[in-house]
């Protein structure tokens, strides 16, 4: 978790973020907007985008009219407008590779990897 300069950030009047970001390796990296109105947050779902990274870095541009919840995340009654209001920080899960049909990494099997973000504004 990354947290804003200015807690709540009222982000309502902005459209979205801009940053780089790069892998290691092709991969995807879950950027999701923390707020204390997440609803689902303590089942870790929350509003936001699936960004890939790649080798080369490159800027993305991520429009919070966009942002959707995790596809397993079931419906959530949750308030874009308020989550934007409030917002305390962003979130950056990168997306382990290998995994298998379980979802988990085989035996002997690990994704060390890693991501580099930078240039993060909000626009």
């Amino acid at each position: 978790l990354v947290p804003t300069a200015i807690i709540p950030l009222d982000a309502t009047s902005l459209t979205g973020i801009r940053l780089r970001i790069r892998s290691n390796v092709p991969r995807m990296v879950r950027l999701d907007l923390e707020s204390p109105n997440n609803p689902a947050a303590m089942k870790g779902v929350r509003r936001g985008w699936d960004v890939p990274a790649e080798a080369t870095a490159k800027t993305v541009e991520v429009k919070f009219a966009e942002a959707k919840t995790q596809v397993w995340g079931g419906v959530v009654n949750d308030s874009l407008p308020t989550i934007l209001a409030t917002l305390s920080g962003l979130m950056f899960q990168p997306q382990c590779l290998y995994r298998d049909g379980t979802g988990q990494l085989p035996a002997g099997v690990d994704d060390t990897g890693w991501i580099d973000i930078d240039d993060v504004e909000f626009y």
